[in-house]
């Protein structure tokens, strides 16, 4: 009797091969369920760190561009050129810099691959 009774005991303590199986699987439910959100909130913050930093671009190109008092489109341009090349945007794939010449002055534009527009930038001289 004493040999069951510690067989007993010992076959108690741990799990089975069963209940193992059961508890991975429960995991693996609850990582697909929660995945899917994990990254939707990754992609947001990619999206709102290539926001900031086109509105940095922006920033520093009129802070250059009133540092040097040049208010003529091809300087203007060639700021806006360093700057974006000078950032992390330039390195991001799917953003782009656009730069037109309007009769009014000078349109600098950072866009996404969707053509959403992360920041824009008007100059008149």
């Amino acid at each position: 009797m004493n040999g069951f009774a510690y067989q007993r005991r010992t076959r108690e303590r741990g799990f089975t091969l069963i209940e193992l199986v059961g508890g991975l699987a429960m995991l693996g439910m609850l990582f697909g369920f929660f995945y899917p959100a994990l990254r939707g909130v990754r992609d947001a913050q990619r999206v709102f760190e290539r926001e900031s930093c086109a509105v940095i671009v922006m920033a520093n190109v009129l802070e250059r561009i009133e540092a040097a008092g040049a208010r003529d489109t091809a300087s203007v341009r060639r700021v806006f050129r360093e700057e974006f090349a000078a950032s992390p945007l330039a390195a991001c794939s799917g953003v782009r810099a656009m730069e037109r010449e309007t009769d009014a002055g000078c349109v600098l534009v950072i866009r996404r691959a969707n053509d959403a527009v992360l920041a824009r930038l008007e100059i008149q001289p």
